[in-house]
Parts: structure tokens; C-alpha cells; sequence
């Protein structure tokens, strides 16, 4: 599917001659496929030209005058251009798996963005060679991951085509009325008072980032509940690409785990020879002769007939071979029970207003750190702080992060290189403790209601009938509840089944003859994992025995339909908007438009100098009477219906 990737700096070259001084990076993903350098050199000259061409007819002022499309015969070039020199570059087969050509560019400026969060701008560079090493490390492995599995750049849909705004959760936070001194303590202020403004912590912490995001396996609630929550440090400049790539590694990994985020997992081709042996062991054992082997190692064991997924987290990847050693005579290795002794888990509940401290498990609650300084030295340096380039008031400098969640929610602590106190292990765990108790807070007000006490809320939790995409174009926020295609599987020229591998990691501790109880590695992975998910119904508090509490759902009628289908709304919708972006109008100017699709639906659209608002209506299930009003409406917006009028006034 992918050609190749290039990252080229002009300013390099001065003449013919010296052309070659322009490649600081050239990556062929067909392995098998070896091009010259004058074959480079071609390509990249088109490139050039292109760009040289069409250079004098932009300003550069907006990101689309700094971007590329090239349709040649048999490949489309896609390209965007950085800090004013250098451009990067990747090729797509036309004979692709029909993606539209807006999510590539949305990628190309993902992973620039997120190499500069970790590495700094390009041009800090001094030495060509560091560069490019440092981009054979970061933009191989990324662009790889999607050449492997392309459906992952348009699981996130629409929402994922403005790399400069970043995505909130929606939620409503209603606090229900209580006797109990304790409840009125708001999830925010604990996190303030507790660990922000503390004398200790004042000048080492510069923020806390709270996200909401969905899990593979079980989704409770609708997309607008999804995304950033709340952060507090009204001066954090590039919260939009960290918050990007929160987003991109969920949903090209699925499940956020200690080594996705220490950015060691990525995909693999399962070799041919391993899948003809699993398949020959497979047929020996039915045949009664011999039994399979049950103790090969976990990354063989994948099932040919679908690209299998494993996300090598938590002790369990960590010390298999050490299972193995002693499967033979404990039969440990076939036990569930024992790799679920190594997840961890505590008794707190999620709609509890007790406090319950005992190491008994819970089904509902999962919590822990999955980057910090409590994982076993032996790991290497990422898994106990990520180090991020951040701005703040101006200034760029590298920060500790540290990352924590509690079952469905991420809570990234950004800290001062020189804050010390992260490395202390009673402090981390405090932390947590107090963390623990916002999230209870948080998780009770925005994700339950009483039916008791709040009517208005019984109401109105049912599905509702539109969706939309909202985007501020100054704050850079975007609010959308269309529902994403996250369990899309496209297929694509790879056939070969995948494998989500651990670079250096299981190498690392196999060496040192480790065994799996000898330490605590610290490691762990969101959401449900190994278990059997949350129960249907929250349960009451212990202050309202009477009360009966329901979840909020947040749900839309999108919600329901099939990721193909989701897949070609999204596709329609990215034509109408790039229809609308290439329309000639003044920068002051308002522009609306109405379509009816044909599968029922109205597609609203308008976009001025402040926002962007995308919003589809399930015109089939409004109500004839307000149909037959809304007729005689003048307005475009009018005619969507008074539950979209109540929402858009309610939501300014």
C-alpha cells in the first residue's frame, strides 16, 4: 500500500552535484524492493518541482498552502512542508484499500508533531546523522505500523482531519444534593488542593490532564463522553499535539498500555515458516499422534485464518519464558488464575462513598501507574518517566511525565525535570491514593444519575436522534459525538497475520535469568483486561439506600450502525467538507449548507471565521408535526429540529 516515506531539506543542495545532500531521510516499505539512487533522486525531484511551482500561488499562512497532493499513473504523493524547509513525504499505491487521501496528510502532520514532542523541531539539529537517526526510530516504526494495518488512521474518522484541534469529552457534570460533607467535595478540588497546591508539589507540577477514552473490548457509553476531560495550567501551549497522540496510540493500539506508551510495541508480520509449523502441530495433534505444544512461545501462537492482535503487557509478557520453566511441573502456565495475580487490582468502588482500603479484589475497578519511577530499574529509562517537549508561557523545555489511570480514564502528571520528589515511592503512591478518590468523584457525578432525584435527567438519557462536530477555531477545541469506526478491519496488500511485539524488553530480562516473582516490574495496561467487564448498574451509595442510580449514556442513533456503514458516512461527510474548503468566499465570510443523504439523513454544515460545525439529523425519526413547522422555517438550521435548537442554544 505505502511506497515510500522522504524527508528532504532543499537548502542542503547548491547544485546538481551535491542533489543528494537533500535526502535526510528515504524509507521503501517493500522490503524487497531496492531503488537506486537516481531512481531517489527522480522522485524527490518531482517533489521539488511541484512544490517550487506552486509555492509563488500560496502565502504559507494556513496549514493547506503548506500541503501536497502529486497524482502521478501509479502512486499519489502526499506532502507537507515544516518549518519552512523541510519537506516530508509519503507514497501511496493507487491500488490501495481506497483511503481518502485527507487522512494521510492528517498523519504526515501527526508524526511530525509527535517527533518534535519527543525530540524537538528538526532544525534544532546540528548534525544531519543524529537526525536521521532519530527519525529512523520515530517515522519508520509509525508510518510501518500503518502500512501494516491502514484502517487505523481512519478509525477516528473526521475527527482525526484537523491535527491543530484537539478533542474534549462532553460530559455533563450534575452534583447530586447530599448530607454527607465528603460528597461535596468536587473531583477537581482534590486534585487542586491535594496535590497542585501544595507547598511541595506548587512549583514541581506543572499540570494534571484527565482523559476519557473508549476500550476495544467494551464501550459504555457515546463518543462525545470521549477525550480530554479537564487540565489545569491555563498556560500549556501544545496541549492539542499531546492530547493527538494520546489519541493516535489508542486507536492504533487499541488498549493503552506501559510499553505502547513507552513507544516499544509495534506490529509485526508473523514469518510464513511460523504459520506452517502452528498449522503442522495443529493437524498432528488432531491426529492423535502428538500433542500440540502448549508452551511455545506466546508471539507463535497465532491463529492463521485472521490478523491476531496481542498486546504483550503486565508481568504475564514480561516472564513467560519463566512460566515456561515451570508449567511442565506445577501446570501453572495453564492456570488463568495465575496471570490474573499479577493485574492489579483494589476494592474501590466506583459509586461507592466509602473509602475501602483492603487489597480485596473488585470487579469494577481497575488503577495503577503505567509509566513511573515504581517500575523495576532493570526496564529501561521510558518506562519510568516519558520525556515530552512542552510549552508553557512561551517557553519549550523537556518535562517528566508520568501516567496513571483508572480503568477507562488516563491521568498524564507533567513534572519539572528537576522535581525530585516523583522519585520517591511513598509519594508516587500517595499520589495515586488521591487520584483514586478524584476519579471516584469524577466517574459518580458525570457517568450516573439518581432517577430519584433527578427527572430531568431520566428524560433525557435516551438516544439521541443527531450527532455533530464542533470546532472552535481559536481555542483549537473540538467537541463531536459522530461515532468513530474503531473496530474497522480493511483489507489491505499485506496478508500475512500480525502480531503486537515488545522491542528489547522480553530479550532484556530473559538475559538476566529473571523470574517472574523475583520483582515487581510495575507494568500494566487500561481498561478491563482478563476480566469480564463492568456490571450493567451501578450501585447505590451508601447515603441513598433508597435511591436507584442508572448511567448516563451519551449515546447517539449513530451508535448502532455497522463500522462499514459508519466508514461511508464518514467518507461523505469528508466530501462535502472539502467541497466547502475549496469554495471561493472571503476570510469574514459564513457559509451554510443542507444536504440529504441518501440514506435518510440530513447533513448540516457552516463554517466562518470563528468555528466549524458539522451535524447529522436522523430525519426519519422526528416528529411529523415539528417537521411539517419547520417547513415553513426560513433558517437552514431551523429546519434540523427543536432538540438540535435546544442543544446548540444550551451548548453556547
Amino acid at each position: 500500500m505505502l511506497q515510500f516515506l522522504t524527508v528532504v531539506d532543499p537548502t542542503r543542495s547548491h547544485s546538481e552535484d551535491d542533489a543528494f545532500e537533500t535526502l535526510v531521510l528515504y524509507h521503501e516499505f517493500d522490503t524487497k524492493k531496492i531503488s537506486s539512487l537516481n531512481d531517489k533522486l527522480s522522485q524527490i525531484g518531482i517533489i521539488q518541482g511541484i512544490w517550487s511551482f506552486t509555492g509563488s500561488l500560496s502565502d504559507g499562512s494556513q496549514d493547506y498552502d503548506r500541503e501536497r497532493v502529486i497524482e502521478l499513473e501509479a502512486e499519489t504523493m502526499v506532502t507537507i512542508q515544516v518549518e519552512s524547509r523541510f519537506l516530508i513525504t509519503v507514497s501511496v499505491n493507487k491500488d490501495n484499500v481506497g483511503i481518502p487521501y485527507q487522512y494521510y496528510m492528517s498523519q504526515l502532520w501527526f508524526c511530525y508533531k509527535f517527533f518534535i514532542l519527543e525530540y524537538g523541531q528538526f532544525s534544532n539539529f546540528q548534525d544531519i546523522k543524529e537526525l536521521t537517526n532519530l527519525l529512523n526510530e520515530q517515522l519508520i516504526p509509525f508510518w510501518s505500523d500503518i502500512h501494516l494495518k491502514p484502517d487505523t488512521i481512519i478509525r477516528r474518522g473526521i475527527e482525526s482531519l484537523w491535527p491543530n484541534s484537539y478533542k474534549i469529552a462532553d460530559l455533563d457534570f450534575k452534583y447530586r444534593t447530599s448530607t454527607n460533607s465528603d460528597d461535596l467535595e468536587t473531583w477537581e478540588s482534590i486534585i487542586k488542593q491535594n496535590i497542585l497546591f501544595q507547598e511541595e508539589n506548587y512549583l514541581g507540577l506543572k499540570d494534571i490532564l484527565v482523559y476519557h477514552l473508549p476500550t476495544k473490548k467494551k464501550r459504555k457509553f457515546g463518543t462525545k463522553s470521549y477525550g480530554l476531560v479537564q487540565h489545569f495550567c491555563a498556560n500549556f501551549e501544545n496541549i492539542a499535539d499531546l492530547s493527538n497522540w494520546v489519541y493516535n496510540l489508542q486507536s492504533k493500539y487499541d488498549d493503552l498500555s506501559s510499553h505502547v506508551i513507552a513507544g516499544n510495541a509495534h506490529y509485526k508480520e508473523v514469518p510464513t515458516n511460523l504459520m506452517e509449523n502452528e498449522q503442522q502441530n495443529q493437524e498432528i495433534g488432531q491426529d492423535g499422534d502428538t500433542v500440540a505444544d502448549n508452551h511455545q512461545p506466546l508471539t507463535e501462537r497465532v491463529n492463521s485464518g485472521s490478523k491476531l492482535m496481542h498486546n504483550l503487557t503486565l508481568p504475564v509478557s514480561m516472564a513467560y519464558e519463566a512460566l515456561q520453566e515451570v508449567g511442565t511441573t506445577t501446570g501453572i502456565s495453564n492456570s488463568m488464575s495465575f496471570f490474573e495475580d499479577y493485574i492489579p487490582f483494589w476494592s474501590f468502588n466506583i459509586f461507592s462513598g466509602k473509602k475501602n482500603t483492603s487489597l480485596r479484589r473488585n470487579e469494577n475497578n481497575r488503577y495503577g501507574f503505567l509509566i513511573s519511577p515504581l517500575s523495576s530499574d532493570i526496564l529501561p529509562q521510558n518506562y519510568r518517566t516519558k520525556k515530552l517537549h512542552l510549552t508553557f508561557d512561551g517557553k519549550t523545555d523537556i518535562y517528566n511525565s508520568l501516567f496513571w489511570y483508572y480503568d477507562d480514564l488516563l491521568i498524564l502528571i507533567i513534572c519539572e525535570k528537576t522535581f525530585d520528589r516523583i522519585w520517591d515511592h511513598n509519594y508516587l503512591k500517595n499520589i495515586g491514593y488521591i487520584l483514586r478518590s478524584s476519579m471516584e468523584k469524577l466517574c459518580a457525578n458525570a457517568f450516573s444519575f439518581s432517577i430519584d432525584e433527578d427527572q430531568e435527567w431520566l428524560k433525557s438519557n435516551n438516544t439521541k436522534n443527531f450527532a455533530y462536530t464542533v470546532i472552535d477555531k481559536n481555542s483549537k477545541i473540538l467537541r463531536s459525538s459522530i461515532t468513530p469506526c474503531y473496530e474497522l478491519s480493511l483489507d489491505s496488500d499485506n496478508k500475512s497475520p500480525l502480531e503486537l511485539v515488545v522491542e528489547g524488553v522480553d530479550e532484556l530480562l530473559t538475559k538476566n535469568g529473571l523470574s517472574v516473582t523475583e520483582r515487581h516490574w510495575g507494568l500494566d495496561i487500561m481498561g478491563d483486561f482478563l476480566r469480564f467487564g463492568y456490571k450493567t448498574e451501578p450501585e447505590p451509595q451508601s447515603n441513598m439506600d433508597e435511591s436507584k442510580l442508572a448511567y448516563k449514556k451519551y449515546t447517539n442513533f449513530l451508535d448502532s450502525m455497522n463500522n462499514d456503514k459508519l466508514r461511508e458516512l464518514h467518507e461523505e461527510v469528508l466530501q462535502f467538507l472539502t467541497s466547502m474548503q475549496n469554495s471561493r468566499r472571503t476570510k469574514e465570510a459564513s457559509e451554510e449548507r443542507l444536504i440529504t443523504l441518501g440514506n435518510g439523513l440530513l447533513c448540516y454544515l457552516k463554517e466562518n471565521e470563528q468555528q466549524l460545525v458539522v451535524i447529522l439529523k436522523n430525519w426519519f425519526f422526528q416528529d411529523s408535526a415539528e417537521r411539517s413547522n419547520n417547513d415553513r422555517e426560513d433558517s437552514l438550521f431551523s429546519s434540523l429540529g427543536k432538540d438540535v435548537i435546544d442543544w446548540w442554544e444550551s451548548a453556547q
